[in-house]
Order: C-alpha cells, then structure tokens, then sequence
C-alpha cells in the first residue's frame, strides 16, 4: 500500500513539471499571514503588537486597514509602493487617536493596485485583541489633588511624600465642560485611573439651581451634552470612572434629593437617563459609580441612602464620601474613621455585591490627633471594612487643612500606614 501511495505522489509531481507555465502558477499574487492570532498590547513584552505578514507577487501599492465590524478603527498603510517578496506591518492595538481599542475581534483589510480580472486584489485576515486584566491589588489610594489632572506636577510631588503611585485621581467638572481627552490621558499616561465627578450645576451658583433639577436631567434637557461627554469618551478608549450626582443624600448641591425643588424619588430617573445615554452610544470603557454621603442631611427615613439606589444593573461600582470635621465648624466634633463610616457602610453593603470604595475623606487637625486617625482608618479598613477596596483621601489645604502633609506626623502616619494597607 505504501509503495503504490509513493509512487502515485511521484508521478503527480513529475507530471506537473510538463504543465504549461499558466496552469503551474500556483502562487497567488498575494497571500497574508496573521501572527499573533490573538495579542496582548499590555506593554510587558510578550506579543504586544498584532503582525500582518505578507507576499506579494509583483511591484505595487499596499494599502493596510484595521476594522470593527464596518467601522474603520485605524490606517496602518496608505499607498505605499513595496516591490515583490515578502512584508510584514504591525499594529499596536490603538485607534488612530492613539487610544487603545477595547478587547474583542477586529479584522485587517491589506488592499494592493494589482489586479485580477479586472478588479483590484484584496484579502481580510481576523485578529482578536485580548489585554489582560490588571493585576488584582488588594486596595489602593487615590486622591483629589488641587490643581491636578490639568496640571499633574501635584499629584508627583504627593507620590513621593506617601512614597507609593496614586491609583486614581479624582477631578470635579460642570456638566457644561464637555470631555477634555488631554486632560484625562495626563491621568491614564501617568498610569492611574481618572475619576471625574460630574456635576450638574453652575459651580458658583449655590444649590437653588432650578434649570439643574433632577426632573430636568430624567427628562432628556442634558441628553445632548451628555451624548457628546459619552461619544468623546468612546474614542478616548481608557478606562474612566465617572460619578454622576454625587452626595445625593445630602442638601447642598442642585440635585440633592431635598434640594432645589427636588424629591428623592427623582433621583432613579435621572440616573438612569444618564447611564442609559453612556450605554447607547457604546462607552463600555466608562465606569458608573454611585456614591452617597456617609450620612444623610437631613436625616429623615425619606432621605435615606436606600432611597436613592438604582438597581445593580446601572451600576458598577459603589462609593461613599465622609470627613472628620473634628471641631472646625460650630455644629461638628471629632469622629473616628469608624464613626463617620460604620452605618453607611452597612447599608451600601446590604444593596449589592459591587465593588466598593471611599471616594472622598480626610481629616481636619482641630479637635483631636489627626496623625492618630490617619493610623486608626489604615487599621480600621481591612480588620472592620473587608468590602473597601480603596480610599481616595481630598487632600486640600482649605478651611480645614485636609492635607496628608498638613504636620509632619500626619505625613508620617499616612506613609507608614499606606505601606501596609
């Protein structure tokens, strides 16, 4: 059986020597390889960048596209002139804005001026970006910092005073502002997560803000701007987080559930509007994050935290904002970590399974030791809060000072405390 197979392959090879040069032109005029099939642009090395390998059989231009479905995402290569013989390209897994693209499959067009019967040669080859999830941490800490994402020489210089790299940065912004791409890539290029905490008002105008109420937010007045911040945010690509209406709970911002001509029942539909808009324009890379105050003012059961929660499915991540005021104001006195969070804590816990963490505390010098309390909140978090993932200290010096580096013993509780939380 196997002598009668050889000598069948033989013949066959033989006989095709005597074929006429047409019929033996077994060489396609162009053929394309795609290695990786799958890339990871992590930036740690290994397959990085996606390869498109290719052979042509002549001279001729070589055009390169990259596509999502029939939206084009990138031009690799435009007319350019490559003899005949062997090329490769490579992508990195950016758009052409130089954001990265999301994980998912994405498809090359290699398009060349040759020609077969009359139509110009032109193939597709699939290739599927797949970054790997970030490493995990067990928690980190982020900061509001003044002046920064625009200006992020703050957030350095507080990087080197805790002696570790700022997780996420929180930045406040009016509704009216639209997406600044450059200033949020400050953030992302540096390697921490921008949180921008949007916010629906006139910042110098108080909390009497009719044109801000949250009917007028559930009823589409801010559909357009919100559909521009969404679209932007899209082609951005990295990762934001974004907190919408924020301390709802509380009566000192335009859509506060007691403020402003509001109800807490307006709250839901407003939300909603606004993470139904994000979903339809397709800004998967922006995360939602809902975030009370630690304590409802006032505090009545129709104000409560519970009131204002918008189901799981709208989203992603849980917050609570908190201070100590110690004795800075009239109407406060000094409170522990555990103090000002415990309730709240138990109640956002009760809600949901989503990640949760303190978007916004510190710690005023007046009324007790404040080096003490920055130590008690790192012992406190992980042996009476196991939920926080994270804290993002408001590191101001205003009435009060809130600064980690308001006294030098402060500073150095937060560093030996930051190295072991």
């Amino acid at each position: 059986m196997m002598k009668r197979l050889a000598r069948f392959l033989l013949a066959t090879i033989v006989a095709s020597m005597f074929l006429p040069p047409a019929a033996r032109a077994a060489t396609p005029p162009l053929r394309v390889w795609v290695s990786p099939q799958v890339f990871s642009p992590d930036g740690d090395g290994y397959r990085d960048y996606g390869r498109l390998v290719y052979q042509l059989s002549r001279r001729t231009r070589v055009y390169l596209y990259v596509y999502q479905g029939n939206t084009l995402i990138r031009r690799i290569l435009v007319g350019r002139v490559q003899s005949a013989g062997r090329h490769q390209a490579y992508w990195n897994g950016r758009n052409a804005a130089g954001a990265p693209v999301p994980n998912g499959y994405y498809r090359y067009r290699i398009a060349t001026t040759m020609t077969y019967r009359g139509r110009r040669i032109s193939t597709y080859r699939w290739v599927k970006v797949a970054r790997k999830p970030p490493p995990v941490q067990t928690r980190w800490i982020g900061f509001y910092v003044t002046g920064a994402p625009w200006d992020m020489n703050p957030v350095l210089g507080l990087e080197s005073e805790v002696g570790t790299r700022v997780a996420v940065v929180n930045c406040f912004q009016s509704i009216n502002d639209g997406f600044n791409a450059d200033t949020l890539g400050r953030v992302s290029d540096h390697g921490s997560v921008p949180m921008v905490s949007m916010e629906f008002w006139r910042p110098a105008g108080g909390a009497d803000q009719p044109e801000y109420r949250l009917k007028k937010i559930a009823a589409g007045d801010f559909d357009a701007k919100l559909a521009a911040f969404a679209d932007k945010a899209r082609v951005f690509g990295r990762t934001i987080w974004l907190r919408p209406l924020h301390e709802m709970n509380g009566n000192w911002y335009p859509w506060c559930g007691t403020a402003n001509g509001n109800a807490p029942a307006d709250f839901v539909p407003a939300w909603r509007r606004i993470r139904g808009i994000f979903t339809s324009r397709g800004a998967a890379n922006v995360r939602f994050v809902w975030c009370p105050n630690a304590e409802s003012v006032p505090n009545l059961s129709s104000n409560s935290i519970e009131s204002y929660w918008p189901g799981d499915a709208y989203v992603d991540y849980i917050a609570l904002d908190g201070y100590n005021f110690g004795t800075s104001a009239s109407w406060s006195s000094w409170r522990s970590f555990s103090e000002v969070f415990g309730p709240a804590y138990s109640t956002v816990t009760g809600l949901t399974t989503k990640p949760l963490f303190i978007a916004e505390t510190a710690c005023a010098p007046m009324g007790g030791d404040k080096a003490a309390w920055i130590a008690d909140m790192f012992l406190d978090v992980p042996a009476r809060f196991p939920r926080i993932t994270g804290i993002c200290w408001f590191n101001e010096n205003h009435y009060p000072d809130w600064r980690v580096e308001s006294s030098a013993g402060s500073l150095s509780a937060f560093r030996q405390g930051l190295a072991a939380f």
